[in-house]
């Protein structure tokens, strides 16, 4: 399958205007603006939705999003099918070279060497939708693997999972769309999430961090028991919890590796008490900036602190 002729300028960068944030799906349309609004994050770009579209609009896979709108979320059956039809016709697709030229000269241009491939889905990180665990990321990419892995990207919006998801939540198949983020790959000591909410109790006056050696998906994915902090809306600390953490991911020249933790690693407190108050300040601030209890994925690096990701809670 081959997606044809495409013009230029499917890219945008990350410190964008807004007027292009209806391109950058919900991810990319956070990220940016965490750095319109001149907190700490990493450079990188948005492939927009755009390319994708042009795909899609294919008559054969037309027809194939036409009829997910008639599935209902409970026909397991036919919604497998439909996701195997799907990305299996997107693994085929030929990618032309005036977009891989165009994603290139980007990531070239900003010095990158390895990225987070991070799906976009245009409903995605908004105050009704997650999408959370359904589209996937891909961590530590090479410029060689970038193409392949936009194209995952974009197959992960198919899977089966995200097809239930977003057929529970009466999405429709013209909203069936991705932007993916390119963003320079963190190499954190420590990083995790922050609620600007207490989840748990729904407490408006806590601030909930949880935090983990190594990069913070051990932490989304809850692979790890982290360290718990609870702080008060005056920046007072007002619980420690210690997780026992036996095992990190981090990042080398061959990828990405699980390491065993050291006891010292492991019995000791992640984030210093200073790091715990200035990232509370930093995800206080990045609420203010949305008008809404947020979800925040950080990294503390070797430059300090980094907001990875804001998105409002869903879950209150």
């Amino acid at each position: 399958m081959d997606e044809g002729n495409n013009k230029l300028n499917h890219v945008i960068l990350l410190d964008g205007d807004s007027s292009v944030d209806g391109f950058l799906g919900g991810k990319g349309k956070s990220l940016q603006k965490l750095k319109r609004d001149g907190f700490p994050s990493l450079p990188g770009f948005v492939i927009t939705y755009r390319y994708l579209k042009t795909i899609l609009d294919s008559p054969q896979l037309q027809n194939e999003l036409r009829s997910f709108d008639e599935i209902s979320h409970k026909d397991l059956k036919s919604l497998k099918e439909l996701s195997k039809s799907i990305t299996s016709q997107l693994e085929s697709i030929s990618i032309s070279e005036s977009f891989r030229e165009e994603v290139f000269k980007v990531y070239d241009d900003l010095n990158l060497s390895k990225v987070a491939v991070r799906s976009s889905a245009l409903m995605e990180d908004s105050s009704a939708n997650s999408c959370a665990g359904c589209l996937e990321t891909f961590l530590n990419v090479s410029k060689n693997e970038l193409i392949k892995n936009i194209v995952n990207c974009w197959k992960s919006l198919f899977s089966l999972r995200s097809l239930y998801y977003l057929k529970s939540k009466n999405i429709q198949s013209q909203d069936l769309i991705m932007s993916v983020v390119i963003q320079k790959m963190a190499e954190p000591r420590v990083a995790g999430v922050c609620f600007t909410r207490n989840p748990v109790t729904s407490n408006p006056h806590e601030i909930l961090i949880e935090a983990g050696i190594g990069l913070g998906e051990v932490v989304v994915n809850g692979s790890i028991t982290p360290d718990r902090y609870i702080v008060d809306e005056n920046f007072n600390i007002l619980l420690i919890e210690v997780g026992k953490q036996d095992t990190m991911i981090s990042t080398n020249s061959d990828g990405i590796v699980n390491e065993k933790c050291t006891f010292e690693e492991s019995a000791s407190q992640k984030l210093p008490d200073k790091h715990i108050i200035e990232l509370s300040r930093i995800a206080k601030d990045i609420e203010k900036a949305n008008g809404m209890p947020m979800d925040i994925e950080w990294a503390l690096t070797e430059v300090g602190l980094i907001i990875l990701q804001a998105r409002p809670i869903t879950t209150l």
